[in-house]
């Protein structure tokens, strides 16, 4: 496997508020390391998320999963290639007001073996009231792969069958209460969609998948915000 999983944590805040931050512990982000993060938050004013942070650097944002104009579930990233805080940083969404609950973030950190790029993403899979989670289809085009899932629940879930292309997650971070997230390590192309399953109620999700070498042509713009 070609990303090392380094460091990963969460952090959930329920009331009303414009930020939502969590601090590593554990081991130290290096300066070549991958860092995949996952915000969500229910909210009955258009309070998206307009940036995150981590003290030296602002991260790039794909596109913003909205359910209707309550729910919003969005993934940003920095590059190992890319500057950013090291040691145990403090990350931190922040969003367009105060009026943001249930606010949520999952931060991922791997360390890739080589320069790495995003390969593909989707925003767009949701749901008013389900029980099977469904990212929609992706379809890669790396053979050393890093793929992320993050679903956003309008009530505390604790999800089960996590997978992505229908391989059991190699991680995962489902504490049980509005978020999860969960990752595999493809070794080969594939059209598949991130899943789950959980007890029914309006969810979001995104995936996002990452290849050791370049974009080619024909790949996603690197950054996209909302």
């Amino acid at each position: 496997m070609s990303f090392t999983l380094r460091n990963n944590n969460e952090n959930g805040g329920a009331g009303l508020g414009a930020t939502i931050a969590v601090t590593l512990t554990g081991a130290n982000v290096q300066a070549g390391d991958l860092v995949v993060i996952g915000v969500g938050c229910a909210t009955t004013a258009p309070d998206v998320l307009s940036s995150i942070s981590d003290g030296t650097a602002t991260y790039h944002l794909l596109g913003d999963n909205a359910s209707g104009a309550t729910d919003h579930l969005q993934m940003a990233y920095l590059l190992g290639s890319e500057t950013k805080a090291t040691g145990l940083p403090t990350y931190q969404a922040n969003f367009s007001g105060a009026g943001a609950s249930q606010r949520e973030i999952h931060v991922w950190v791997f360390t890739p073996s080589a320069t790495e790029s995003l390969d593909t993403e989707r925003h767009d899979g949701n749901n008013a009231s389900s029980a099977a989670i469904d990212t929609g289809a992706i379809t890669t085009t790396g053979t050393d792969e890093l793929c992320i899932t993050v679903g956003y629940f309008d009530a505390a879930q604790a999800p089960s069958s996590m997978q992505i292309n229908s391989v059991a997650a190699t991680g995962s971070m489902a504490p049980g209460g509005n978020q999860a997230s969960w990752y595999t390590q493809p070794s080969a192309t594939f059209t598949g969609n991130g899943t789950a399953t959980i007890t029914g109620t309006r969810w979001m999700a995104c995936i996002a998948a990452f290849k050791i070498g370049t974009s080619g042509p024909g790949s996603p713009p690197m950054f996209r915000g909302h």
